[in-house]
């Protein structure tokens, strides 16, 4: 997972796919903390299970205001991997304010 903020692109963390724990992502922002949050689930009968935070900073609202956010969701890898990763598809994004 990667950010770039104010041109500055930097590696927040790393993570191995797992098809089963990460089926659904979720990045939020947490308004009392400034904090933004990524988290997976796993399926639960066609809804997300328990969701686990994978990552969590606090983004300066000025520099980083919730309204302004873009998102690039890419599938690959940043570097040569030893394995060939696999396939990655995106069956349904959802971008939504609370």
């Amino acid at each position: 997972c990667q950010s770039r903020i104010a041109g500055t692109k930097r590696n927040l963390f790393t993570a191995a796919y797992n098809a089963v724990a990460h089926r659904y992502w979720r990045i939020r922002h947490e308004l009392a903390t400034g904090n933004v949050v990524f988290e997976t689930a796993a399926d639960n009968g066609g809804l997300p299970g328990s969701w686990i935070v994978r990552f969590n900073e606090q983004w300066d609202n000025a520099s980083v205001p919730p309204g302004a956010v873009m998102f690039e969701i890419k599938g690959g890898t940043w570097q040569p991997e030893v394995v060939a990763p696999g396939m990655v598809i995106f069956d349904n994004v959802r971008v939504a304010r609370p």
